[in-house]
């Protein structure tokens, strides 16, 4: 089984990316989308049941989309993901801790990250104009991965843009 899945606070500006791209894929691709806003431990059972996972997220990157797939070893990586819960509790976990501990069972996942670059990450709702234009372009980059209708998602995603700007 494969998902896709949004992760961002929609409050932090275009931290919130992936969250709006999620709203927008839901029913129209025929896999299973989440939209897991900001994330802590408990996404792990939302995705624990599937074998490829695809994450879109705002992401520290040099080039405007850029797709990755996430290897964890887990004798390296499971130590510092307790440490990180121990130290800052489940809400400051990284994506990548979490995935470790997801990991930790032995069940062969494939991760794959479509990541993109943000303009502004402050408070405020809604995506800057460079966000918005990353944000179609990961929809086209996950056409790689799904069979779905590209266009059709690029409307919904602008539309709901639209509708959170005329809001705010």
């Amino acid at each position: 089984m494969k998902v896709v899945i949004g992760v961002g606070n929609v409050f932090m500006k275009d931290d919130g990316c992936g969250s709006f791209i999620a709203q927008a894929l839901d029913g129209l691709i025929p896999i299973d989308v989440k939209d897991l806003g900001m994330g802590s431990l408990s996404i792990i059972d939302d995705i624990r049941d599937y074998d490829e996972i695809i994450i879109i997220d705002a992401a520290d990157i040099d080039s405007d989309v850029e797709v990755f797939e996430i290897k964890t070893e887990l004798e390296d990586e499971i130590p510092q993901a307790v440490i990180s819960m121990s130290l800052g509790g489940s809400h400051s976990m990284s994506m990548r801790d979490i995935l470790t501990i997801l990991n930790s069972d032995g069940k062969n996942r494939k991760i794959i990250v479509i990541g993109c670059k943000p303009k502004e990450i402050n408070v405020g709702y809604g995506l800057s104009e460079e966000m918005i234009k990353n944000g179609l372009k990961v929809i086209e980059k996950l056409k790689e991965f799904i069979d779905f209708d590209v266009d059709e998602a690029k409307k919904r995603f602008l539309s709901i843009i639209r509708e959170i700007t005329s809001q705010y």
